[in-house]
């Protein structure tokens, strides 16, 4: 089941990644260490730990993780982090908003 932030960004994630992000939350694999309506930034136990940031900036959500799949796409850390930052209510996304424009931090750094 998804909730609001993740119903405004799972278009930009690959079924089999959300598969496997959800697995981690069910495996409560995600610890949240920051949370309020505008940033989230967590630890994900996986062979590694991966560090996991989410920025809401107006209507874009800005992503970040240290895990070496990132760099080719948004990956299951960063779903497992969406779906746990629903779970807890963190990031609120501005009322209204049925999608988010979804950056990763290299490309909304670089801009």
């Amino acid at each position: 089941m998804t909730s609001k932030l993740a119903e405004a960004v799972k278009n930009e994630f690959n079924p089999r990644v959300c598969s496997h992000g959800e697995a981690y939350l069910a495996l409560n694999a995600v610890r949240i260490r920051q949370c309020d309506h505008r940033t989230v930034s967590a630890v994900v136990s996986g062979r590694e730990l991966y560090i996991v940031s989410l920025h809401l900036v107006d209507n874009e959500l800005v992503v970040d993780c240290n895990c070496p799949h990132f760099v080719d796409g948004p990956c299951k850390h960063v779903w497992a982090t969406v779906l746990a930052a629903d779970a807890k209510g963190c990031l609120s996304p501005p009322a209204g908003t049925r999608r988010l424009t979804f950056k990763m931090s290299d490309e909304y750094f670089d801009d």
